[in-house]
């Protein structure tokens, strides 16, 4: 890692961080995004070489690789506007984010009584008062 890059790492975190962002990963992130520069012999934030790291390893999830890409995103930003040659502005979108989200699971009329009933059998029977008093789910419906 080149030391002007590991400066220019250094004062971009502490920025943010005085900025109020906790950035947990970034510092492992970048300095492993500056690694793979130095052993290419690069100098320069280019885009084509922030995609080829962001994409490492291959066969990871596509959200990992976007977030990778996003924390070299920033720096970049950061240093080409102290010097405008010593990185590329990298656009957003490059690497697309979708996260999988779980899908609901919908309880029946059935499983929603037995659920109230186990809740009423609670201990200390203090629990067993306070929660939710027997009614089906039509009812919770029609009282929204």
């Amino acid at each position: 890692m080149s030391t002007d890059l590991q400066v220019g790492i250094e004062e971009y975190l502490g920025l943010r961080r005085t900025m109020g962002y906790r950035l947990v990963a970034h510092d492992r992130l970048l300095a492993s995004f500056a690694d793979y520069l130095g052993a290419g012999g690069e100098q320069v934030i280019t885009i084509e070489h922030a995609l080829a790291w962001a994409c490492l390893p291959q066969g990871t999830n596509p959200a990992w690789h976007a977030t990778r890409l996003a924390a070299v995103r920033g720096l970049a930003a950061y240093l080409h506007a102290h010097d405008p040659g010593a990185a590329q502005l990298i656009p957003q979108g490059l690497l697309p984010a979708r996260t999988r989200r779980g899908v609901p699971y919908l309880y029946t009329d059935d499983e929603l009584a037995a659920l109230l009933a186990a809740a009423h059998r609670l201990e200390p029977p203090v629990r067993a008062l306070t929660t939710p008093c027997r009614r089906t789910r039509t009812s919770l419906l029609m009282d929204s």
